[in-house]
């Protein structure tokens, strides 16, 4: 008998409140497993994971650690439907090098967590978020906002966990200082993207994670910036006398120059304008969920890389 989606949702959620399961991914393989399976096969394979977890429970893979309730379910599942509905409901499964699914995540993490000696250490975190503010909380210096996120459908790496379409909030504080700078514009321009660079918390009292602004802007304003160093660039150079012109000219084309400074600074000229078009390159594709991200971030990260080897070079 088919199921209406009303009746598949109804005993989707009947399912996942007892599996204690609440994540948009596991609910909705639930409700794969509702629609082609069936209710009744599916209340069988929740009576089955009832009597394991009154017992001892099952172990995970490599006998360390004891499966959560969900993660014995979708373990009977997954051994239990036939190939044709379990390619439909978990496409990974099978194929050639392991690929850990969101839910399963419990069962490294929290090994993870508990063992102190298997956790690396960070030295600081940074983190840059771009979109539209909420409201805006002023209260004498300090600025609070709200910005939500929820993660894109977007291709990731293969091995990589899909996490589950559920909102994440960011806190954002900043002084008065930073706010000052872009209030006009992101009120002016609803098109208008705030950027926020700054350290990150998680506030565990709020579910939000806070972000402590060190630099605030926006992307009209650094577009902005960028047109008038162009121009300030351009003025610079056509106010020299033509002699002088002429000889920087033909010492640019010869690679040559007198002043050993000349060449580094007109370097780190262009990587900063270079980092600078990166910056807004990775805001657009962001903004859009356009593919290759990642990889535009690592250029930035060298180009900044560089720049920060000539400042060093001419402050020696």
């Amino acid at each position: 008998m088919t199921m209406t989606p009303e009746e598949i949702k109804t005993a989707t959620d009947e399912f996942a409140k007892a599996l204690g399961e609440k994540d948009e991914k596991p609910v909705g393989q639930i409700a794969l497993m509702v629609e082609h399976l069936g209710k009744e096969w599916v209340q069988a394979r929740i009576d089955e994971t009832n009597k394991i977890e009154e017992g001892e429970g099952l172990k995970t893979d490599d006998g360390k650690r004891r499966r959560t309730k969900g993660g014995v379910f979708f373990y009977l599942s997954k051994g239990k439907m036939e190939d044709e509905v379990r390619a439909k409901i978990f496409p990974n499964f099978g194929s050639k090098g392991k690929v850990v699914e969101w839910e399963e995540r419990h069962e490294y993490v929290d090994e993870l967590i508990d063992d102190e000696e298997a956790q690396g250490n960070m030295r600081y975190v940074t983190i840059t978020l771009h979109g539209r503010p909420g409201t805006v909380v002023k209260e004498d210096h300090s600025i609070m906002t709200t910005i939500q996120h929820t993660h894109k459908k977007t291709p990731l790496p293969k091995g990589v966990p899909h996490p589950p379409l559920t909102p994440t909030i960011y806190t954002v504080y900043m002084s008065r200082r930073h706010w000052e700078v872009v209030e006009e514009t992101i009120n002016a321009y609803k098109s208008d993207r705030l950027i926020v660079e700054g350290t990150v918390f998680y506030d565990g009292e709020t579910e939000t994670i806070a972000v402590f602004a060190d630099r605030v802007t926006t992307r009209r304003l650094e577009k902005q910036a960028k047109k008038d160093a162009e121009e300030q660039q351009a003025e610079k150079k056509s106010s020299k006398p033509k002699a002088e012109q002429a000889s920087a000219d033909s010492s640019d084309a010869d690679d040559v120059s007198d002043e050993p400074t000349a060449e580094p600074l007109s370097k780190l000229e262009k990587l900063q304008n270079a980092a600078q078009t990166l910056r807004e390159r990775i805001a657009e594709m962001e903004a859009s969920g356009s593919r290759g991200v990642n990889m535009t971030k690592k250029l930035l990260k060298n180009t900044e890389k560089q720049i920060e080897a000539l400042q060093r070079s001419q402050d020696a």
